[in-house]
């Protein structure tokens, strides 16, 4: 299983891609000759698979490690999530073309926050990774500081297809090696208080639950309360 970053760079630079240390790839980026060479992490091994890929992300979230064959890219991987929760009252109420859309993956491309699993050659699942967190997680009990530095996790998504064969668990154990790398202190997310599958999953990767929260959605999508959840890093 490959996860990586999908990254936006200008196709104007000129690119030198160059392993530095075990399990993580660099891509040098410099505009011209005289100029220095600037660097920028691109994706993350986790578990390598056979054989060594390179490929960069050109700013449309349907092409970081667009599915051969199917054309299928981030917005078709949150779209057949949302099938799969159709009729569903314990799961997380996503829905094809309401949550999550393009746009949460545009914006989190841009931000360098979107990360990419892919399996058998395709993409089985995402996430994104900011340190910002919403002013509604004040209201939760954490077990630190509201103000300590930390993940917050964001549409982690998993094709219906590849389903129980750890791709969530392992873009959670991407999440918490980047956070321990980068200082952090924790993992934070929340999760509808009827969805039992997920609370159940995050329980069982050890995030340990810190309360209740009204994140404002009740009006948008009908959803008032949600757990908070933080695993400490």
């Amino acid at each position: 299983m490959w996860i990586y970053a999908a990254a936006a760079l200008p196709r104007a630079y000129h690119y030198d891609m160059r392993q530095e240390k075990k399990g993580s790839i660099f891509l040098r980026f410099r505009k011209n000759l005289s100029e220095n060479w600037k660097k920028q992490r691109v994706w993350v091994i986790m578990e390598p698979a056979q054989g060594r890929r390179e490929r960069i992300g050109d700013g449309d979230p349907g092409a970081p490690g667009r599915n051969r064959g199917s054309g299928c890219g981030i917005e078709e991987l949150y779209g057949r999530a949302g099938d799969a929760e159709e009729g569903r009252l314990d799961g997380s109420r996503w829905k094809r073309g309401v949550y999550p859309l393009r746009q949460d993956a545009q914006e989190g491309l841009e931000a360098g926050a979107l990360y990419i699993a892919e399996l058998d050659g395709q993409i089985a699942g995402s996430v994104i990774l900011r340190r910002e967190q919403d002013s509604a997680y004040r209201q939760a009990s954490w077990q630190i500081p509201f103000e300590a530095p930390v993940f917050v996790v964001h549409t982690l998504a998993v094709d219906p297809a590849y389903r129980h064969r750890g791709v969530g668990r392992a873009l959670l154990r991407h999440a918490a090696e980047m956070g321990r790398e980068a200082g952090l202190q924790a993992i934070r997310l929340d999760v509808y208080e009827e969805n039992r599958t997920a609370i159940g999953f995050y329980e069982a990767c050890g995030y340990h639950c810190c309360g209740r929260i009204d994140l404002g959605l009740e009006e948008v999508y009908g959803l008032k309360w949600y757990y908070a959840y933080e695993k400490l890093l």
